[in-house]
């Protein structure tokens, strides 16, 4: 791990932590105008182009929990940043027990909202990191929100760099390993058992290294978050295909993982 916090106190990690951070936005939802008192819940969503068109990514129960509302309050509205998105109109596949979901979006409308796609110079499907490597997320957790100018909603991101403890066929876990981090993007530490719910969708990004440089590469999909441990989980981006299919999932149980979804922001 010393290696990547030397590589983040430097101008190339401050760089690609930046780069990284560009390609999130948080997708909201909230009966009509979002500061006239209606509940509003938030996951993070994020965008990709691996060369058959832009792609909008986010967990699985980020979306059903949107369908759901939507199913009791036909009034709800859904927003990625400030753009108006009908997720259901653009679904192009889901899995539940993958806990992704990916749908259609233009790259103008990524353009509009000061993001940026992350468009991979490496091959499909992206390795699985290494465990132990270093592995680094950003997005945006309910509890940084705030009212926003013209009576909207401002949304504070949150980034940080850890460890992947455990890699196996379904998630990628990782340990918040404080005395490691650096405060790479000038945002602050964050407290002990920090409640992350609205992170849910987020990229978790593994550090990779080409011809001497570093890079980072996409690894995972945020799903869930062990409070009490501070372990974070997240579903291979394997699954992902360029042109946001899913991969057939494996036949065969899988073990269920003990830890909740991010689902109440």
């Amino acid at each position: 791990m010393t290696r990547h916090v030397t590589l983040l106190e430097s101008e190339a990690g401050h760089n690609l932590l930046g780069t990284a951070a560009r390609c999130v936005a948080p997708i909201h939802f909230a009966p009509g105008d979002a500061a006239a008192g209606g509940a509003i819940n938030n996951g993070t969503i994020f965008f990709l182009d691996w060369g058959m068109g832009p792609l909008a990514v986010t967990a699985d129960h980020v979306f059903q929990a949107y369908l759901t509302r939507k199913h009791a309050e036909p009034a709800l509205l859904c927003r990625i940043g400030d753009l108006g998105f009908a997720p259901e109109e653009r679904l192009i596949d889901r899995d539940a027990d993958r806990d992704i979901a990916v749908f259609h979006i233009e790259a103008r409308e990524v353009a509009e909202l000061g993001a940026e796609l992350h468009r991979p110079d490496y091959d499909w499907p992206p390795a699985r990191p290494d465990a132990g490597g270093g592995v680094f997320f950003a997005g945006f957790p309910g509890r940084e929100r705030r009212p926003g100018r013209r009576r909207g909603v401002a949304f504070g991101i949150y980034a940080a760099t850890t460890v992947a403890a455990s890699v196996n066929d379904r998630v990628v876990v990782c340990r918040f390993e404080r005395q490691h981090w650096v405060d790479t993007l000038g945002l602050g530490s964050a407290p002990g058992h920090r409640h992350l719910g609205g992170l849910s969708g987020a990229p978790l990004w593994a550090f990779g290294g080409r011809d001497g440089a570093a890079d980072l590469r996409l690894a995972g999909v945020v799903s869930s978050f062990n409070q009490s441990w501070e372990l974070l989980y997240a579903k291979h981006a394997a699954s992902i295909r360029p042109d946001g299919r899913l991969t057939p999932p494996q036949i065969g149980g899988l073990d269920r993982i003990s830890a909740s979804p991010l689902r109440r922001a």
